[in-house]
């Protein structure tokens, strides 16, 4: 069910897709549900204040990766990958007990779309360092930042689970605003901050997806939609009770509702290029 307010095709995407889902990373469980895992392309300009990782985390890490590091929220050093060159460009912001390793297919699965993609890992999680004033909003504003600097135009977001979350805090309150945030399975308040109050002021547009069965995560899902501007939200309940990063990527219905909502909100706000 869907309730409202596109480039594809890269050589080699499936065989790289194969090998990155069939690798791990973190201990695979999720707030409600299962996740991915490994790595994916990219040589855009390293921006003031980022570096190169010396050494990839996850266990398939195709020479395509670009490893990179740069300023977090509070003073904390990000850790992440960058895949893809386009202008446009996606990050991913993943769910408890994952880190970027969890989006390394789909983030392949986006460049052949067309997509310069940034998964990272929140302060104090993977390879990133902590601080004691990060916020996870803030680092996906960091994220941002970093993208931008590394001459991205158009930047989305999308979240799974407490990354849903955060993508929405951050949406909120980042300038210029982001093109536009998916969150997928988000809860309403995570970690103390409170995504129920920050899209009733949203300015970029809002993708909601969650599965019909999966508990809180749907009614989450609606309250958030109903709370956005009528003329910037979307809502997406799949059938099932899969959560966060199980609705990306895959080939059941669920999954493949997600993708085709997700593929049009894309190609609507930020189409590739």
């Amino acid at each position: 069910m869907i309730k409202p307010p596109a480039r594809r095709g890269v050589l080699g995407t499936l065989a790289l897709v194969a090998v990155l889902l069939a690798a791990g990373c973190g201990d695979g469980r999720t707030e409600a549900g299962q996740g991915d895992a490994a790595e994916p392309t990219s040589t855009p300009p390293t921006p003031a204040g980022s570096s190169s990782a010396p050494a990839p985390r996850c266990r398939t890490t195709p020479p395509e990766v670009e490893q990179v590091t740069f300023p977090g929220s509070g003073g904390a050093r990000l850790a992440g990958y960058v895949v893809g060159t386009g202008t446009a460009a996606v990050v991913l912001v993943p769910q408890r007990r994952m880190d970027s390793c969890s989006f390394g297919g789909y983030a392949t699965v986006l460049t052949g779309r067309g997509y310069r993609v940034l998964a990272f890992d929140f302060a104090g999680e993977g390879a990133s360092t902590s601080a004691p004033g990060a916020t996870h909003s803030g680092d996906v504003a960091a994220a941002v930042a970093y993208l931008r600097q590394a001459g991205a135009g158009r930047i989305a977001l999308i979240g799974t689970s407490r990354g849903g979350t955060a993508a929405l805090v951050a949406a909120s309150v980042v300038t210029p605003p982001v093109a536009g945030v998916i969150s997928v399975s988000g809860p309403r308040v995570f970690g103390g901050e409170d995504a129920e109050a920050a899209v009733r002021t949203l300015t970029p547009p809002a993708l909601y997806i969650a599965a019909q069965n999966d508990g809180t995560a749907v009614t989450d899902g609606r309250t958030l939609h109903d709370a956005t501007p009528a003329d910037r939200r979307t809502l997406l309940v799949v059938p099932g009770r899969a959560h966060g990063i199980s609705l990306l990527g895959g080939t059941d219905q669920a999954a493949t509702e997600a993708g085709k909502a997700i593929d049009t909100f894309l190609t609507g706000y930020a189409p590739p290029g």
